[in-house]
């Protein structure tokens, strides 16, 4: 299933894929028609024949003013942005009126080319994100805030009140790899734990040669250097690139695509003049079929944010595995959760890559910390795990202290960072109790269990709300399952000894042979229902 699962997702990937790209060929040639067109006007000038009616005359003051107008807001646009300056300032009098404007729901759009710089007229510093508000208005007189993404010259203005700032609207022209063979993909769905590789099952001989002090199966692979996990995965990592892969390197037909796969990326980051974050790791996941053409997955991780990105759009609902089990999510204050303990995840699979810091394990110890207080405190405690379990990582993580030196596997702090997804850390709907529903949902019982319920003494109502208070938002705690179940089967012991306690008696009175103080054809209805022969004891 996880396999069908895996190629239903790469399919997907490979329509968004295709998609893109023909998205990306039609704005391409829409943009060169409107430059071309644009151009022509420019040069074109003036009409021959000299036309002086009223008409054209005020139609020729507009066409004036607007021209005014677009120089103006350049030129402005130009004093602020650090994509433009005095080198480029010719070059942007002959765009300005190339500015397209975009109304949508009463958002105003102005897309302006990445050609206005270059990664060599960069101001230092001038790239990475920030906002800043700009002096004009839209027609509605709200003032427009700019947004530049990255250290790409592309830029986006958007109308929206002074200070507040929607990550949604932001546009990088054409930020998008759309490669065919290679798929951005989460560090969860890598593929170490479904790898199918099998030897032999036959008698071999080997001889070790005298002198033989070097057992690796080859010379290591230009640039990479071979490392073995300590689940006994072998990866490989190169430190010059900042890559890391589980690709067989020693096979060369495996070192020339993943060569090959690294040069695209990095062409197409320099092409769109992306400014990297400085310490990032790029993991590579190779799969060569035996049929059909072989792809790679990737995703980077940032070490200075904790998270992982990629040079695609990735749709959260398809390539987040734990987010079938959460519904209405919609902050990307929330989501952030999820994609740090992705990164943390990344840690796992890639210990090499990642040296813990002080600040990490002391975050690693206040949380487990507080969940130990909070089971102490609260009997519906969002832990999810049990104060043995909890001082067992606490005892290990004070250990840790004592090796931050050396690279760690920070498989705890996935763990811990996942559940801040799942109770919704940092939102207002924040989950604080187990047994609270983020939806506020309430359910209804059914037909049956109303009908049942007072013939049962109400027992199933019992049984129905301690479901619930287990099973909140489709979630459930394994300490706190375990519990349930043993109190379950302590109730069902108990009801088995209540019931050989009344077999025992039955059996008892039914030994009887008769306590009958008249003629041996009467039984009363009672010793009827409790005789094994239907009343006919007397004739024993």
């Amino acid at each position: 299933m996880e396999e069908l699962h895996a190629d239903v997702q790469r399919q997907i990937r490979v329509k968004q894929n295709a998609a893109l790209i023909e998205a990306r060929d039609k704005e391409e040639a829409e943009t060169m028609r409107r430059f071309q067109e644009g151009m022509r006007s420019e040069l074109v000038g003036a009409p021959s024949k000299p036309d002086t009616t009223v008409t054209q005359s005020h139609e020729s003051q507009r066409t004036q003013q607007v021209k005014e107008a677009s120089l103006k807001g350049a030129a402005s646009s130009a004093s602020t942005n650090p994509w433009v300056n005095a080198k480029n300032a010719p070059e942007t009098e002959a765009w300005a009126p190339q500015l397209r404007k975009r109304d949508q729901e009463g958002y105003t759009f102005t897309v302006k080319s990445p050609e206005l710089g270059s990664g060599s007229d960069q101001e230092e510093g001038g790239g990475g994100e920030g906002v800043r508000e700009g002096e004009a208005v839209d027609r509605w007189g709200v003032g427009i805030v700019t947004r530049t993404n990255s250290s790409s010259p592309a830029e986006s203005v958007l109308a929206l009140p002074a200070g507040v700032a929607s990550i949604h609207a932001e546009s990088i022209h054409d930020l998008n790899l759309g490669h065919s063979a290679i798929f951005p993909i989460m560090p969860e769905f890598f593929q170490r734990y479904d790898r199918k590789t099998f030897s032999k099952k036959e008698e071999t001989a080997m001889m070790i040669e005298s002198f033989t002090l070097d057992f690796r199966p080859g010379p290591d692979p230009p640039g990479w250097k071979p490392i073995v996990h300590p689940e006994g995965i072998l990866y490989f990592y190169n430190e010059e690139k900042s890559a890391v892969t589980e690709a067989n390197l020693y096979n060369h037909l495996y070192l020339e695509k993943i060569t090959s796969d690294i040069a695209t990326l990095e062409d197409f980051i320099r092409s769109r003049n992306l400014k990297m974050p400085e310490d990032y790791t790029l993991a590579m996941d190779l799969t060569m079929p035996l049929e059909g053409a072989s792809y790679t997955d990737y995703y980077y991780a940032d070490h200075d944010k904790k998270i992982v990105f990629f040079l695609d759009d990735v749709a959260a609902e398809s390539n987040l595995p734990v987010w079938s089990q959460l519904k209405g999510v919609t902050s990307i204050a929330h989501l952030k959760h999820e994609v740090e303990a992705q990164y943390w995840y990344h840690g796992v699979l890639y210990p090499c890559t990642i040296k813990l810091a002080p600040e990490h394990v002391f975050e690693l110890r206040d949380i487990i910390l507080h969940y130990l207080g909070d089971i102490m405190t609260s009997h519906y405690s969002t832990s999810p795990y049990t104060p043995s379990e909890l001082n067992t990582m606490l005892s290990q993580v004070n250990n840790l202290r004592k090796n931050l030196d050396h690279t760690s596997s920070p498989g705890a702090v996935n763990l811990l960072t996942r559940q801040k997804f799942l109770n919704w850390h940092g939102v207002p709907e924040a989950r604080i109790y187990r047994d609270q529903s983020v939806y506020g949902e309430r359910t209804h019982k059914t037909l049956l269990i109303k009908t049942l319920s007072p013939l049962l003494f109400s027992a199933p109502d019992v049984h129905l709300k301690s479901l619930e208070k287990l099973w909140v938002d489709g979630l459930m705690h394994g300490p706190v399952w375990r519990e349930a179940i043993g109190k379950l089967n302590d109730e069902w012991q108990e009801f088995t000894l209540y019931a050989t306690v009344l077999l025992n008696a039955n059996v008892a009175y039914l030994a009887i042979q008769s306590i009958d103080t008249v003629a041996a054809g009467y039984r009363s209805p009672i010793q009827v229902e409790n005789s094994w022969d239907n009343g006919r004891s007397g004739e024993w």
